[in-house]
């Protein structure tokens, strides 16, 4: 994930995967796009159950910390805790 090529980004919460015995979780996917080979990665993917600020300052934090991801441009439908952590 730290690769220098990949500079786009794509995050997407998802609800309807989840079977309904865990309900409250959700999965948050991020891929990104390999220009070279002209695929599409997928980066991973994360469960969490609350869609606030501190959440995504965590998962983001943690991502940064492991894999040093640090994107340029992220594509993301919106969600206003994204947008703040991603300011």
């Amino acid at each position: 994930m730290n690769n220098e090529d990949y500079i786009e980004y794509f995050i997407d919460g998802t609800f309807k995967l989840i079977p309904k015995k865990y309900k409250p979780f959700k999965i948050l996917t991020i891929a990104t796009i390999d220009y070279k080979n002209n695929k599409s990665l997928l980066i991973g993917f994360i469960h969490y159950k609350y869609m606030d600020y501190i959440t995504y300052l965590n998962i983001f934090k943690y991502l940064n910390e492991i894999n040093s991801f640090n994107p340029r441009i992220i594509h993301s439908d919106f969600e206003f805790s994204i947008f703040l952590n991603l300011k």
